[in-house]
């Protein structure tokens, strides 16, 4: 960090990121992409794109849903059951008591038109007054980790995810997730809509998957 810099408040991030996706939440004009086996994907137009809801229940109380979005340098099993994964490596590069950020090497893809990407991502975690809870994931910028040609550096301008109770049921909970990034470089952004859909949907079912054979209980 440059002499005299100021540190990012990274706990106001994620509340803030925590608010935008609550409201974008109860926005209108989402459009419907896929609703196959419980699992409902949806998107807005926004001024970055395409943001992306991925919304279904998991047999898992709220408490439990953030283990299945952090990766496994910290506690977390995503990689543990996400076969074919976009995430390269994962590298934990700072740790505070609330938060802590990672640098994640993505995969090419689409037979190497879409070359490898990098991005650094802030993950914060907590619950609210209705015992739901989240796990934020956005990407940040870093001074330590200034973007590099190569691997090209991606931007998730929205990424997290909200746990709520099913009502009657504490060991049900409803999933949203929300997605809007940025692969960078000069892809056109018909590319990247083309396999995002996929990519979340199948995503959703390895989490069902996973979920059903207790991963949370055995990793």
């Amino acid at each position: 960090m440059a002499e005299g810099a100021s540190a990012p408040d990274y706990c106001k991030i994620i509340s803030d990121h925590r608010e935008e996706l609550l409201t974008a939440l109860k926005a209108t004009d989402w459009i419907e992409s896929k609703n196959k086996n419980g699992i409902r994907i949806t998107y807005r137009q926004t001024d970055k794109g395409k943001m992306f809801h991925i919304e279904h229940e998991l047999d898992i109380p709220p408490s439990i849903g953030p283990r299945y979005c952090s990766p496994g340098p910290h506690n977390g099993i995503r990689e543990k059951f996400q076969r074919k994964s976009a995430v390269k490596s994962v590298e934990v590069i700072e740790e505070q008591e609330k938060y802590f950020i990672t640098r994640e090497v993505l995969h090419g893809a689409m037979m190497g038109i879409v070359s490898e990407r990098d991005m650094i991502c802030l993950y914060g975690s907590g619950t609210d007054s209705e015992n739901g809870t989240y796990m934020m994931h956005p990407s940040i910028e870093h001074p330590d980790y200034p973007p590099q040609t190569k691997p090209v550096r991606a931007t998730k301008y929205a990424g997290g995810h909200l746990f709520f109770p099913v009502e009657g049921n504490p060991n049900k909970c409803q999933v949203h997730a929300f997605f809007l990034a940025s692969l960078g470089g000069m892809l056109p952004v018909s590319v990247v809509d083309s396999f995002q859909t996929g990519i979340y949907f199948d995503f959703s079912v390895q989490w069902k998957q996973a979920v059903a054979n207790k991963y949370h209980e055995n990793n």
